[in-house]
């Protein structure tokens, strides 16, 4: 069960007030390119950042810097009652000039946990709901109302509420889970010729095989054998092309250049490998459409922003806790094919390109 209690949008700044009473079974991470103020009202949540985790029970407060992608989980039941502020950089800046505050800097130094006492939860507390009775309200001062809540806490931060809660070293419960199943999915795309079975897999990373199956269905929703199939298929596709490519050439052209006293070299080099070309122009453009729009292997092994690819990127204008920004998204859609149709344009020929036995006569 969902409960959106406040929901909405003035002027750069965005509030989400959500219950929610189920059972999350995926990471659900910041994709919204905004700072980010998470209050938690209930329940309990993992806050993880630049492979440091720290623990959001109730009454903590969660900053994000837009431009650090933290990974956030569920733990410690199904429940929480999360309230979620996104502002825009253009409004945090102009505010921050007319109160003589770099709202930007401080946004990034706090970024992170921070927990309060009973007192100071009061007072954010307070501050909150009135921006929920604002938002709810929607009249000509809501904006007016949502913002001075907002700056009132803002100027309680600065004055030194809150203090940084201890790091949780050691992952529990779910976020465990994810962790393994991490590894495992490196594992398989590493190694996934050499896997013969299920009960190999379970055996080299010591787990019960009926336990990996599940944690692998519910995390990645591929069964094992099927995420090790498709990377075979992946990486035999090609050979199965240029195998079949190369068995339409004809052997009379082998024979010719043998006659002429050409050597296997360069029968291969001058003969074969031209008439090749099509078929591995072919295999190239393939494999970067493949890449260009894998989005797996990426979040595997990328953890720098930075260094996402156009898949991984397009994802973080998408925020399954909160609204999502669907026009950037489908411009950022747009401007990633780009490079696809130009490839595709200049390189299409080869796609249709057959090989040509002209030289051969009857």
């Amino acid at each position: 069960m969902i409960q959106i209690r406040c929901s909405g949008e003035c002027d750069g700044v965005a509030i989400n007030h959500v219950v929610r009473d189920c059972d999350f079974t995926k990471a659900v991470s910041f994709f919204r390119n905004e700072y980010q103020i998470h209050y938690m009202f209930g329940g309990e949540r993992i806050f993880y950042s630049e492979m440091a985790s720290f623990a959001m029970p109730e009454g903590t407060m969660a900053f994000v810097d837009k431009k650090k992608i933290p990974f956030t989980n569920i733990i410690g039941g199904h429940f929480h009652n999360r309230f979620l502020i996104q502002i825009h950089e253009k409004w945090l800046r102009e505010a921050g000039e007319v109160l003589g505050v770099d709202l930007i800097a401080c946004l990034e130094r706090w970024h992170g946990v921070m927990e309060f006492t009973n007192q100071e939860r009061d007072y954010i507390e307070a501050r909150l709901m009135e921006m929920e009775e604002a938002m709810n309200a929607d009249t000509e001062l809501t904006s007016v109302r949502v913002k001075s809540s907002l700056i009132a806490l803002f100027i309680f931060l600065m004055e030194g509420a809150g203090e940084r809660p201890g790091e949780l070293r050691m992952p529990k419960n779910k976020m465990l889970r994810y962790i393994k199943v991490r590894e495992i999915v490196v594992y398989i795309i590493e190694h996934c010729r050499k896997i013969n079975s299920l009960d190999e897999l379970a055996g080299i990373f010591y787990l019960d095989k009926s336990y990996l199956s599940r944690i692998f269905k519910e995390v990645t929703n591929f069964t094992v054998n099927e995420f090790i199939n498709v990377q075979r298929i992946g990486q035999a596709f090609f050979i199965y092309q240029m195998m079949q490519f190369g068995a339409g050439i004809p052997r009379d052209l082998d024979e010719a250049a043998t006659i002429d006293g050409c050597s296997k070299y360069t029968i291969f080099t001058k003969i074969f490998l031209p008439l090749l070309k099509p078929s591995i122009v072919t295999t190239i453009i393939i494999q970067f459409y493949w890449k260009w729009d894998d989005f797996m292997s990426p979040m595997i092994y990328l953890s720098k922003p930075a260094m996402y690819t156009a898949s991984v990127a397009i994802k973080n204008f998408a925020d399954s806790s909160s609204t999502t920004d669907y026009g950037a998204m489908f411009a950022m859609s747009t401007l990633s094919l780009i490079p696809v149709f130009l490839i595709f344009l200049f390189f299409n020929r080869y796609l249709v390109e057959g090989v040509s036995a002209s030289g051969i006569k009857g």
